[in-house]
């Protein structure tokens, strides 16, 4: 009897070792599969993180955009205000004022419409005067 239960507690160890082994190895398996879960998720963390600044950067430049559109709206409605309500000479004398002044360029075609029109005449004289005083008001306001 001794024997045969030697034999009892040597199959269950046996069978107990075999089952720890396969369960060692299941944990090993799983432990490798929620490493690599955590690998794909810190990538698209990752990924998250650089969207969110990038929706950041185009954020910004889209709020400069809307700002540089609301002045050449702005500027849209006084010339077509003048336009409506006064000489041309003066709409010129805007049309500098609000284009060259808020995006600090003349635009290409400045030139040839100095040339073309007669009413920029008077004003090629007096740019300085009208230039002083357009900053000033715009200062004021």
């Amino acid at each position: 009897m001794t024997s045969n239960g030697d034999d009892d507690i040597k199959s269950m160890f046996v069978y107990t070792r075999t089952h720890l082994d396969e369960f060692r190895t299941e944990t090993a398996n799983q432990l490798e599969k929620t490493l690599s879960i955590q690998d794909n998720v810190s990538t698209v963390e990752s990924l998250i993180v650089n969207d969110k600044n990038k929706l950041i950067e185009l954020n910004k430049k889209l709020d400069q955009e809307i700002i540089s559109f609301g002045y050449l709206k702005e500027s849209i409605e006084k010339l077509q205000y003048l336009s409506n309500h006064q000489n041309q000479q003066e709409l010129c004398h805007v049309y500098f004022d609000l284009i060259k002044i808020k995006t600090r360029t003349r635009s290409s075609g400045f030139d040839k419409m100095r040339q073309s029109y007669k009413a920029f005449l008077p004003f090629n004289k007096d740019h300085k005067n009208i230039h002083d005083c357009s900053i000033r008001i715009r200062y004021e306001n």
